[in-house]
């Protein structure tokens, strides 16, 4: 292993760097947000389907462009209750400040479709993607509250919670011009004005956005303006045009680029000079509030002007990160600026202003660049992990082969476990690589599969070198190191370097957590900042394995190490302005307290794993507290679910946290990694592996290891990513334990088996009701 005096200044350093979250993150804010929400006599939202950045750069709308200069921007994710939302579905999740949905499914283009003609391209066109979606909105929806109720009762929209038209019912007096807004405004008890468009005299637009505190546009124009592509024909829903013509969508499709654009300029330029001229504060929002056609999804602009609005970059709680908004956070907004209370079912947050920017040009090109990013991520996450699986499966195809059909030649058979033990401590530095790869902003690349490649396969080199070097198997420490011990050194050090790595990521704002392969991804929405779930695992197991490792001396420096270590992990992972993972501490209290008892010789006794509950439930109610006690606006996950358990919407969250569960289970690559895992297992923990005598010699390899195991189980259960959490730990657990199974020899200074096997630190009570650890297998 290591030298005692290198032991403890690994421990203290996995302590103090990150203690640092100690100070930064316990009492931080949840955003950095830094002038409180405007208010306004009235607001003006336009929405603009398919609305991107680069129109606003592009010199083809100056309107808008000018009007960008003046506001404060988001980057803003439209992410409703489908991967992929349609102009009826952006509407409806914009009205409910939560996500939810048309009921409809959205048919995707076929590919590899023989060439057709121009006509037919057009037509087949129209019922593409988002294409009903749009026919709807543009020609079928005669009946409003018939939608909104539909929508209320989709399964999806259920399954948040959303009340569609929420905002309309607590605003009671709405303008919508547009018949698809209508859908954000017409809940129950609502009064709604609808205009088919925009009046075209200057009185009437005056009249028309001063006639109630809310007004919301549709600005269709930028629909069906890209190329037509082939798809074949597809059945309308009963909305739609009858059969004899494609109805208005085929008029936009196939238009030019700049000619939609100046379209959608002139209406934007006309609301907002006819605002301009309108007494009091009004509050104009222009959202880009879905995709279009067959267009993927991905970032859009939120652009908000306001009299003390300066121009500047927005945030909200809900993303707890500058410059990202949501769509669900523009019904609070628009409430608060009215002076409203949201309603218990909105769950999106105030978007405030947080930092100025350094010119127009130079915030659109961040903006686009960090859109850039988020795209290229959303295809490439599934690839990686079925090369993950492959990685795996092709490692433990070479352990099995090492173990069950060894080479007949010893320097052959050396040889082979030497590639295999290298090729195992290469797949335990993936997870830490696959963060420090985003330190070189591949996204940027012309070839980005190629650019992120070698950026992990040059962070995974780096780490084993350092892992080799540190741990006393090449370079001037290899004789500093004595033998004896160099077997665990390598090993020990990928443990610390991803614990550290994944912790000051944390502590530093989650830069390269974002957009990283196994972090999360703005356009999802499903975190912004803080610990992932699959990072939770990872950052977990590595700070569980060297903490009962590292850690030792007297019983008495023991218990002050692992509570030290446990209490920083803690808090690193909880924290509203670090971790921000409720499940996560659910899941490492426990772990972190009953590797305290097993490391000491405490025997784990039915009374002490019920104060281990019980430990847990105080740790994540003081957290869930301490954040629910904060502003409504300026809560994180944690404190607005506290609230939804009051308001009893907690439920909608769990059914759906359970489903995500199941669709991790049955739809993701990752889940093959468990089989894989568990024949890793079964080979190094056969009658005379190694590895069994290993585990029995070393009982804190053993108390780490089933305090592991107790974290990512709970985490499995208790987060949204299920078994994944499981399945992602274990390709850096499973790599170094068959490290430890091909390097690991017994020696007189390392306890044997039978001296061991009745250890007291792992066997419970005898006295009472029990279960013994002795006969738990790691699993990973």
């Amino acid at each position: 292993m290591i030298p005692h005096r290198g032991r403890r200044l690994a421990a203290w350093l996995l302590t103090a760097a990150l203690g640092v979250g100690l100070g930064t993150g316990l009492f931080a804010p949840a955003s950095a947000a830094g002038d409180e929400p405007v208010s306004a006599d009235r607001v003006v939202i336009v929405g603009v389907p398919g609305l991107l950045w680069g129109d606003v750069a592009s010199g083809l709308a100056p309107a808008l462009n000018q009007l960008a200069a003046d506001a404060a921007l988001g980057n803003m994710t439209v992410r409703a209750a489908r991967s992929r939302t349609c102009i009826l579905d952006g509407w409806a999740t914009l009205g409910a400040g939560n996500r939810a949905r048309y009921p409809a499914p959205i048919e995707e283009a076929e590919e590899n479709l023989p060439p057709l003609t121009a006509e037919e391209a057009q037509r087949m066109a129209v019922l593409a993607g988002c294409g009903q979606q749009e026919q709807v909105a543009l020609a079928g929806l005669t009946d409003v509250s018939q939608t909104v109720a539909r929508i209320a009762e989709d399964e999806g929209t259920r399954s948040f919670g959303a009340e569609p038209g929420a905002l309309g019912a607590t605003v009671t007096c709405s303008t919508a011009i547009g018949r698809s807004s209508a859908v954000a405004v017409s809940g129950d008890g609502s009064e709604v004005t609808v205009l088919d468009e925009l009046p075209v005299a200057a009185s009437e637009r005056a009249a028309a956005l001063s006639a109630c505190p809310l007004t919301v546009i549709t600005v269709p124009n930028l629909i069906g303006s890209v190329p037509t592509v082939s798809l074949s024909g597809r059945e309308s829903p009963s909305e739609l045009p009858p059969e004899g013509g494609p109805g208005p969508l085929a008029e936009l499709v196939g238009r030019p680029r700049p000619v939609a654009l100046t379209a959608m300029d002139t209406t934007i330029a006309q609301v907002r000079a006819t605002v301009a001229d309108l007494p009091g504060d009004t509050l104009l929002l222009i959202a880009g509030l879905s995709e279009k056609g067959v267009s993927r999804a991905q970032l859009h602009p939120l652009l908000a002007v306001h009299p003390d609005l300066p121009p500047g970059y927005l945030t909200s709680s809900s993303t707890g990160r500058a410059p990202y908004v949501q769509l669900i956070d523009v019904a609070p907004t628009a409430l608060r600026a009215l002076g409203l209370e949201n309603p218990g079912t909105m769950v999106g947050s105030v978007m405030r202003w947080h930092a100025p920017t350094t010119g127009l040009d130079a915030a659109v090109r961040d903006l686009r660049d960090l859109n850039r990013a988020a795209v290229a991520h959303s295809g490439l996450t599934r690839p990686f992990f079925w090369t993950l699986v492959g990685l795996a499966a092709a490692l433990i195809a070479g352990f099995a082969l090492a173990r069950l059909r060894p080479p007949a030649s010893r320097e052959r058979r050396v040889r082979l476990e030497r590639v295999v033990s290298v090729s195992a401590l290469a797949l335990a530095a993936v997870p830490a690589a696959t963060h420090l790869a985003n330190l070189t902003s591949w996204w940027r690349s012309p070839n980005r599969e190629a650019a992120l490649g070698l950026a992990v396969v040059g962070c995974v080199v780096l780490l084993v070198v350092l892992a080799l070097l540190l741990g006393g198997r090449i370079g001037p420490l290899r004789r500093r190191v004595p033998t004896r011990w160099s077997w665990a050194g390598p090993a020990l050090v990928l443990l610390v370097a991803t614990a550290l790595i994944l912790g000051l990521d944390v502590v530093l704002g989650s830069p390269m957590e974002l957009n990283s392969l196994l972090g999360y991804n703005a356009i999802v929405a499903g975190r912004f900042v803080g610990l992932g779930n699959l990072s939770f695992g990872l950052f977990a197991v590595c700070s569980l394995l060297a903490t009962a490792v590292l850690v030792r001396g007297s019983t008495r420096r023991v218990l002050i190490g692992i509570a030290a270590v446990g209490l920083v992990a803690v808090v690193v992972v909880g924290a509203a302005g670090l971790g921000r993972d409720f499940g996560g501490v659910l899941a490492l209290v426990p772990a972190f307290l009953v590797l305290g008892f097993l490391a000491t010789g405490i025997r784990l006794s039915v009374r002490r794993l019920v104060s281990i509950a019980a430990v847990t439930a105080l740790a994540v109610s003081t957290f869930a507290l301490l954040d629910f006690l904060r502003d409504a606006d300026d809560r994180t996950h944690l404190g607005r679910f506290v609230a939804q358990i009051i308001d009893g919407q907690a439920w909608a969250v769990i059914a759906r946290k359970a489903q995500a569960n199941l669709d991790v289970l049955t739809g993701s690559p990752v889940t093959w990694l468990i089989p894989i895992f568990a024949v890793a297992g079964w080979l190094m923990l056969r009658r005379g592996e190694q590895l069994r005598e290993f585990l029995a010699a070393e009982p804190r390899w053993r108390a780490g290891l089933f305090a592991a195991m107790i974290s990512v189980a709970i985490g499995a259960a208790i987060n949204d990513s299920g078994v994944a959490i499981p399945a992602i730990a274990a390709c850096v657990v499973v790599p170094v334990l068959i490290w430890i199974s091909l390097r690991w020899r017994p020696s007189e200074d390392v306890p044997t088996a039978e001296s061991v096997r009745d250890t007291p630190s792992l066997t419970v009570d005898a006295a009472r009701p029990r279960v013994s650890v002795n006969s738990r297998e790691p699993t990973g």
